[in-house]
């Protein structure tokens, strides 16, 4: 999961030989209204009102064979998370992006010979989803 990373050499594998020098300049000023204790406060509290809301899911995906293991998740959710802090995205961001993340690793089950690039796939288009 090493590639799910967001460091300063942000875009040094571009896959489709794009200019990095487009992608690279300065990023716009944002503005946040949450301070960092805010911001995890709320995903605390968006959490646990999915388990009182959505107790099947997260029991029946407990007992379930698992397609990812828990470590490949973790590290998804953090990535998730890690994004949402550098772009500055709202907390329910995070929140919808693992939720959807849970609810396709739920029904569904990723091939295990891919070396975590369907994992990657699947937490950036979750990401998207998110925001």
């Amino acid at each position: 999961m090493s590639a799910l990373s967001c460091t300063e050499d942000l875009f040094s594998n571009l896959l489709c030989c794009e200019d990095s020098e487009i992608l690279s300049g300065d990023l716009p000023e944002r503005s946040s209204d949450f301070e960092s204790t805010d911001i995890e406060e709320s995903i605390a509290l968006f959490i646990e009102n999915e388990r009182k809301y959505v107790p099947g899911i997260i029991s029946a995906r407990k007992n379930q064979s698992e397609s990812v293991d828990q470590a490949a998740r973790q590290a998804s959710v953090a990535w998730i998370l890690k994004v949402q802090r550098y772009y500055g995205f709202q907390p329910l961001t995070a929140y919808l992006s693992v939720n959807y993340l849970d609810r396709f690793l739920y029904r569904h089950h990723l091939p295990e010979e891919t070396n975590g690039w369907a994992l990657q796939l699947l937490s950036t288009a979750c990401l998207s989803l998110g925001c």
